[in-house]
């Protein structure tokens, strides 16, 4: 025989717990038995636990934004670094051949034709030029996947574009300077041999392979080139875009230090370092 006192004890002859389990089990336990307090305390426990959870994630998302934000900004300051001394180094490089532009064109109008040594050299280091260039890589990253949001200072995000956008414009017009430096350096070689350009103007150029010996086969009159209208025409050439590329660096140095402050102002906000 069962005995009855077991029985009522443990639930019935299969041992089972007829206590409600889980969630629901106790939600419907409660609305049967009318215990509001019960049914209250247990809708309370799964709207904190789903708030808590949104919190969590929406923590760890901040967290992660915030980190990527920070690569960001140390990566656009790497890039406008290595711009900023693109162009300085430029400047100084470039401002050889600047000089040497003046120089030539300023000899056709001299009361006396300057020596040919001279107009060799000059008419050798105005024609070898070098175009600034802008690192951009990051900032078109941006641009390109929408991480442009992730940068909370308004004043930079909002002037990043702007910054890509002056600088693409500006690359036409440095690359129409270039092609007519190199054009009018044809022309002028119409006119001079440049083995003996590059010789006067001396190893700085840093030009390999030039003959050691040996007269040019066309020496040059300096009496001759100083009138001819040619070789006026593409040493004014050279003058006139060599000082467009000096305007198209200003324009690219004055965004560019523009945007270092920018991102030294966020880089203080963001809690990293100069």
């Amino acid at each position: 025989m069962s005995d009855p006192s077991w029985e009522s004890s443990s639930g019935g002859p299969s041992g089972r717990d007829s206590r409600p389990v889980g969630f629901v089990g106790r939600l419907s336990s409660g609305l049967r038995d009318q215990n509001w307090t019960a049914v209250v305390i247990e809708m309370l426990v799964v709207v904190l636990g789903v708030v808590i959870g949104f919190q969590v994630n929406a923590w760890g998302h901040a967290r992660s934004d915030r980190a990527k934000e920070r690569g960001y900004l140390e990566q656009l300051t790497s890039d406008v670094a290595a711009t900023r001394r693109g162009l300085v180094g430029l400047d100084s490089t470039e401002a050889v051949g600047d000089r040497a532009s003046a120089r030539l064109v300023a000899a056709f109008r001299a009361p006396q034709a300057p020596p040919a040594d001279s107009l060799l050299a000059w008419v050798a280091r105005a024609t070898r030029v070098e175009p600034p260039f802008v690192v951009l890589g990051t900032v078109r990253t941006l641009l390109s996947t929408g991480d442009l949001a992730l940068i909370r200072d308004d004043s930079l995000r909002a002037y990043l574009p702007l910054y890509a956008e002056g600088v693409e414009s500006v690359q036409p017009f440095i690359d129409r300077n270039t092609e007519d430096i190199v054009v009018n350096a044809r022309t002028l070689a119409e006119h001079v041999d440049y083995v003996d350009a590059f010789r006067a103007a001396g190893a700085s150029l840093g030009v390999a392979g030039l003959p050691r010996s040996g007269t040019s086969p066309f020496p040059l009159d300096p009496k001759v080139f100083v009138h001819d209208r040619e070789a006026y025409a593409a040493a004014w050439g050279l003058f006139y875009r060599r000082r467009m590329l000096i305007l198209n660096r200003s324009g690219l140095r004055a965004a560019a230090d523009t945007l270092a402050a920018m991102l030294d102002a966020a880089r203080g906000r963001a809690g990293l370092g100069p």
